[in-house]
């Protein structure tokens, strides 16, 4: 086989330049396709995080919301038995004395 010419070896070394690109774009694309995912990874955990840390707050809240609620229903409660307890005052100090005093007069002058 006879000697490759000047030109057949330039050929040849633009073939292996050109593979070579080829190459090396393949591997930069599987290069960036690595690093997206390991971004994406990242994302994803601190995506992961703010939303535990959200429900965190919003389950504090929650609670919060439900002792406020619980403590409005005892104060209600509370001025429900109050409410009672000064009609019960009522009707003993003011309506059975006067009751009586109604019937002491009416006794009187039925019996005068």
């Amino acid at each position: 086989m006879p000697a490759p010419t000047t030109e057949e070896l330039m050929w040849r070394l633009d073939d292996l330049r050109s593979d070579l690109r080829e190459n090396i774009q393949t591997l930069a694309a599987l290069i960036n396709k690595k690093v997206e995912a390991e971004v994406l990874h990242l994302q994803q955990q601190a995506q992961d995080e703010k939303t535990a840390q959200l429900l965190a707050r919003v389950t504090a809240l929650e609670e919060v919301n439900r002792k406020k609620a619980e403590e409005a229903r005892e104060r209600a409660k509370e001025r429900e038995r109050v409410r009672q307890q000064d009609r019960r005052l009522i009707v003993t100090a003011l309506v059975w004395p006067l009751g009586m005093s109604l019937l002491q007069v009416y006794l009187t002058l039925k019996g005068s």
